[in-house]
């Protein structure tokens, strides 16, 4: 189907751990080429003065977002779109009020898969969480780059790191751990036909999290962008611009 040019289209997009709203950058242009009157919101997960800032537990967090989203657009529709830890967070709000959004895209998202046990988890983060609080920023950004997952994705541009967002991301890992959901497998059989899950080709770990969702018949399709990593709003934003313009046209 094409794409409707003069459609009242709004985003709400998620960024992920480490990111900022700036990471859609590219996102927004190739959106903004098929539907020039797209609108968008993207908050700043880790801004010291939001109410949207990891200070906030999973439940918190999802109520704060529902109340700013309905703020921001009213009864319109609303394309949410989430990538890695934003997916996750866009999990939670679209479990819970899955009417205020029209249509949910879930990139490179981890809905609770694990390869091995909670404690290896457990341990992960609370060794990120010490290094997010006492690394050097520079040696910061390369050792967190330096993980499998990112080994075929786009480097992402390192932003400065003050103590406060150091702190709300070492927050984060707290809050917001994978080990903290507040769903489960059969909760995420409640989610629209028409969410769509989003993996890169090259994101080994991550095509795993894929057959999760097949196995535990989760809805929603579930598609490989070919050539892709796991930073899939850098590897492929026309891809998602156009997936995510289609479906918003469709509902």
């Amino acid at each position: 189907m094409g794409y409707i040019l003069g459609a009242n289209l709004n985003f709400v997009l998620l960024h992920g751990f480490l990111g900022a709203p700036a990471d859609f950058s590219s996102l927004k242009e190739e959106i903004l080429a098929r539907s020039p009157q797209a609108r968008f919101w993207s908050p700043d997960l880790f801004e010291s003065k939001s109410a949207l800032n990891s200070n906030q537990s999973f439940e918190d967090w999802t109520k704060a977002f529902l109340e700013e989203v309905r703020a921001q657009f009213d009864s319109q529709p609303v394309c949410l779109i989430g990538y890695s830890m934003g997916g996750r967070l866009a999990l939670h709000a679209h479990l819970e009020s899955p009417v205020q959004f029209s249509s949910t895209i879930l990139l490179s998202t981890n809905p609770g898969w694990l390869p091995g046990h909670p404690s290896e988890r457990q341990a992960w983060e609370e060794s990120w969480r010490e290094k997010m609080l006492t690394f050097p920023e520079r040696e910061l950004y390369q050792e967190w780059n330096r993980q499998e997952v990112f080994s075929s994705s786009q480097v992402r541009e390192p932003t400065p790191l003050n103590r406060e967002t150091r702190d709300l991301l070492a927050k984060a890992l707290i809050e917001w751990s994978l080990l903290k959901h507040r769903f489960d497998w059969a909760d995420l059989k409640r989610l629209k036909a028409s969410t769509r899950w989003y993996f890169g080709g090259e994101d080994k770990k991550f095509l795993s999290v894929k057959e999760a969702l097949a196995m535990h018949n989760v809805p929603g399709g579930r598609q490989i962008i070919e050539g892709a990593g796991h930073r899939l709003i850098f590897d492929a934003p026309a891809v998602i611009a156009s997936a995510a313009c289609e479906r918003v046209g469709e509902e």
